[in-house]
């Protein structure tokens, strides 16, 4: 049986580190708002939000 991870764990740690993730999962988000989708939008914000708070964030977009 292959190893997984969680899927949440695997989207904040991308979006903590790379700003073009971090991008699109916003600009997504802007898409299901027009949609109606307003959980879908919720999810994808609440990502990109926990990924910012993340310990060492301010450091990793400084460089």
């Amino acid at each position: 049986m292959p190893l997984t991870r969680d899927f949440k764990a695997t989207v904040q740690a991308r979006a903590a580190r790379d700003l073009q993730y971090r991008t699109a999962l916003c600009a997504e988000a802007q898409e299901a708002l027009v949609e109606g989708d307003i959980a879908t939008a919720k999810s994808l914000l609440r990502d990109v939000a926990s990924a910012m708070a993340a310990p060492g964030w301010t450091e990793q977009t400084r460089a």
